[in-house]
């Protein structure tokens, strides 16, 4: 297929793109919200607590808010940047957004305190994240109005991936013991958990975001001539 790439300097010049090319983009993608938001994570809960039912006060909150929003809206840029190199605000506006966001959706996910609180929680900070940044993709990319869809989407199924690794994982502990290597698996599932499957979902909708073209630009098509889907 052959799509319009946006160079360094923001010029467009025809290339020639092929799946694998699209899939190293969507693996990036995953790699960067996994590690960004893991290390965003990770850093919470040791300023936090170990246990998401701790009590944590709005400041605290906040500042969590701003340092995940750091880690993962930096990770992201990286890879975006490629694509819209003169868009300096994604870091500051997800960050912002992060903030807002993490307070909404942590007061949400204590308050319900089962499963369907860390779906609910998550999903607010897919909205609330997913509003800003697709703002901005829409500034660029004709169908950057679904990020918030995507957003929302995998937020609440990351949310539900991590609230499930953590509760299976003390409920077998209450039964056997508490161990180390549980604790490993249930912090892993709520530092890990969120980012990948988040990035999963919205690998596939930034590739297929960015083969229906910029704005004011065609879209990608194929080598039979025909436009993408």
């Amino acid at each position: 297929m052959t799509s319009e790439m946006v160079s360094p300097r923001g010029a467009t010049a025809p290339r020639t793109t092929t799946w694998q090319d699209w899939g190293f983009l969507w693996l990036v993608w995953v790699w960067a919200c996994a590690l960004g938001m893991g290390v965003g994570l990770l850093l919470c809960q040791l300023m936090s607590g170990p246990l998401p039912s701790t009590p944590i006060s709005l400041m605290t909150n906040f500042v969590g808010g701003v340092i995940v929003g750091t880690t993962t809206g930096f990770a992201q840029w990286l890879v975006l940047r490629g694509f819209f190199p003169r868009e300096r605000w994604w870091l500051l506006a997800s960050t912002f957004a992060w903030a807002i966001a993490w307070e909404a959706g942590w007061t949400l996910q204590e308050m319900m305190d089962n499963l369907a609180g860390w779906v609910l929680g998550w999903a607010t900070i897919g909205a609330m994240v997913g509003l800003v940044q697709g703002i901005m993709l829409s500034r660029h990319f004709r169908r950057g109005g679904w990020w918030l869809v995507a957003n929302i989407l995998g937020y609440a199924m990351g949310g539900a991936v991590a609230g499930l690794v953590f509760d299976i994982t003390f409920d077998i502990m209450s039964v056997v013991g508490a161990s180390r290597t549980g604790m490993i698996i249930a912090m892993g599932g709520m530092v890990l958990g969120p980012g990948i499957v988040y990035g999963i979902i919205t690998g596939g909708v930034l590739v297929w975001m960015v083969r229906g073209g910029g704005k004011g630009k065609r879209p990608s098509r194929d080598r039979d001539g025909a436009a993408s889907a």
